[in-house]
C-alpha cells in the first residue's frame, strides 16, 4: 500500500514538474518557439517521460489554460458582501490579486485565447457568472463589456508595465459612469451622422493612400 502511494506521489510530482517547466517557457516565449525537448530539458527528464503524461505540446498548453480557468473560478467564488458596492469591491480585489498571483498563467492565457478561441468564451462565462453574483441579477452585454474591459486592460497593464491599479477610481467609474455631471447634449459626444473623408477628385490610389 505504501509503495503504491509513493509511486502515485512520484507520478504526480513528475507531471507537475513538466507543467511548471512548460508554464515558465510558454509565459516567456511564443507557443511556436517552445519545444517538448526544452520542456523536458528544464526538468532534467527524458522526452519519453513527457509522452507518458501528454500526447504533444498542444495538450500540455491546453492543460495550463484549463488550470488558469479553474484557479480563477475558485477565486471568483469568494465574492461576498451585503451590498452591490461591497461585492463589487470584492470582485475588483479578486481580479487585481489574480493578476499578481497568476501572472505567468495569464500570460499564457492571453496567447491561448486567440489560438483556441473557445477559451475566451469560457472566461466570459466566468465573468458573467461572477457579475450576476455581484449585482444579484444577470447583466446585459453592454454592462459586461463596460465593467470588464477596463479592469482587464488595467490588469494586463499592471502585469507588464508594473503600473499599480487604482481601485477607487475604477470602482467609481463602474458605479457612477464616466461623466461627473449629467450630459446635457449627448449628441455632442455620440454623433449619429458619419461624414466620409474628403479624398478629392482625380487622385490616383497611391496619392489617396
Amino acid at each position: 500500500m505504501k509503495g503504491m502511494l509513493k509511486k502515485q506521489l512520484k507520478k504526480i510530482s513528475t507531471k507537475d514538474r513538466l507543467l511548471s517547466s512548460a508554464l515558465n517557457l510558454f509565459s516567456s516565449r511564443w507557443y511556436e518557439t517552445v519545444s517538448v525537448v526544452e520542456i523536458c530539458r528544464n526538468t532534467s527528464l527524458s522526452n519519453g517521460i513527457f509522452y507518458r503524461y501528454f500526447k504533444n505540446k498542444e495538450e500540455v498548453f491546453i492543460k495550463l489554460l484549463d488550470q488558469f480557468l479553474f484557479y480563477f473560478e475558485q477565486d471568483l467564488k469568494n465574492i461576498g458582501g451585503e451590498t452591490v458596492s461591497q461585492r463589487l469591491i470584492e470582485f475588483l480585489d479578486i481580479i487585481i490579486e489574480a493578476s499578481l498571483k497568476h501572472r505567468k498563467m495569464i500570460t499564457v492565457f492571453r496567447e491561448g485565447q486567440y489560438r483556441f478561441p473557445g477559451y475566451e468564451k469560457k472566461l466570459r462565462k466566468l465573468y458573467l457568472k461572477a457579475l450576476a453574483r455581484v449585482y444579484g441579477r444577470e447583466v446585459s452585454e453592454s454592462e459586461y463589456l463596460y465593467i470588464t474591459s477596463g479592469i482587464r486592460f488595467l490588469s494586463i497593464r499592471s502585469i507588464y508595465n508594473e503600473v499599480p491599479i487604482r481601485k477607487d477610481p475604477l470602482q467609481n467609474m463602474i458605479e457612477n459612469g464616466l461623466f461627473l455631471k449629467p450630459v446635457q447634449k449627448p449628441e455632442q459626444i455620440f454623433r449619429k451622422d458619419i461624414v466620409p473623408l474628403d479624398i478629392g477628385d482625380g487622385e490616383s490610389s497611391k496619392e489617396r493612400l
